[in-house]
């Protein structure tokens, strides 16, 4: 498999500041291309593109066959000796099929990120509470979802919960598998990931 393509994203300073930034890697849902212009449109990308001083990198690949964990360990290897990454900094999010790879690189490689947030995703719960309890995890979906039902987000959450996890949930009552729209429109998550640090 050839290595991702993507958009990156880098904040006001990064050209004469000698420091590292914190870092958000993006999947994106299930498509049939690697169109990347279309990340602009939508996540994270978008809203860094919106703001007048967005202190991360934002990193966005784009697949067409699906996330792969060695692809992404890869990919991930490659942004952080191209740019200058926090490496105690690195927030992954996703949405759908993005969600699902979330869950499932942060139970891979657990000690990689700083906080989570998968959006209208699911997992596997037993694995989520043996590997993530520590992690922070914000956890995001739509109540009206028919592509991933809510519960099973609630389960994730329920098993984070059970073993004293650190975990967040929004569960939007008038969204559906849309739930990303407002989700990453709210200047919250971003406050949310830069309160996290591995360190």
């Amino acid at each position: 498999m050839a290595a991702y393509k993507y958009l990156c994203y880098l904040p006001a300073g990064y050209d004469t500041q000698a420091k590292f930034w914190p870092t958000i890697i993006f999947l994106h849902g299930a498509c049939n291309d690697e169109d990347l212009e279309k990340l602009k449109r939508f996540g994270p990308l978008k809203f860094a593109l919106e703001q007048k001083d967005f202190p991360f990198i934002v990193v966005a690949p784009a697949t067409a066959k699906g996330w792969d964990v060695r692809l992404f360990d890869d990919f991930l290897k490659r942004i952080q000796r191209q740019f200058r990454v926090d490496r105690n900094r690195i927030y992954l999010t996703g949405v759908s099929m993005g969600g699902h790879a979330t869950w499932r690189l942060a139970m891979v490689y657990p000690n990689r990120f700083a906080a989570i947030a998968p959006v209208s995703g699911a997992g596997n719960p037993r694995q989520a509470a043996e590997l993530l309890r520590r992690l922070p995890v914000w956890v995001i979906h739509g109540e009206n979802d028919t592509v991933v039902p809510v519960e099973l987000a609630r389960r994730m959450i329920r098993a984070l919960e059970q073993v004293g996890g650190n975990v967040k949930s929004t569960i939007y009552p008038d969204r559906g598998h849309d739930a990303f729209i407002p989700a990453y429109d709210d200047p919250e998550l971003y406050e949310w990931f830069l309160k996290h640090s591995k360190h």
